[in-house]
């Protein structure tokens, strides 16, 4: 299919009027519903990490967030005591920390995807 450049520039119009459409939608609900479980933006992006990528290591989750070991650490430390996350030793070195999304951590993901 031929699409002449004023098409072209229209569709691409229409396109970012979507996805901004989209994106306020979703970060205006979604932070609603963020405010009444007591959690962030950045956390809630970390239990989606979780879930998408299993278990993985501190770093890991450090590195896909752009935010410091430390940082990811304090966050991870967090989740973990609400019961959101489980984190462990690796089996195979003692200085790797793995972590996981726990179940309660995939019933809020669920009950907030629901909400939405």
């Amino acid at each position: 299919m031929q699409v002449n450049p004023d098409q072209r520039e229209q569709l691409l119009h229409d396109l970012r009027a979507i996805r901004r459409a989209m994106w306020r939608d979703m970060l205006i609900g979604m932070s609603e519903h963020l405010e009444t479980q007591d959690l962030s933006f950045i956390q809630f992006a970390t239990l989606i990490f979780l879930e998408a990528e299993g278990e993985t290591s501190v770093t890991d989750v450090a590195a896909a967030l752009g935010r410091s070991l430390a940082t990811t650490s304090r966050l991870v430390d967090g989740l973990v005591q609400r019961g959101l996350a489980h984190r462990q030793e690796d089996a195979t070195d003692r200085r790797v920390r793995r972590v996981r999304l726990s179940t309660e951590g995939q019933k809020l993901i669920t009950a907030l995807e629901q909400a939405r």
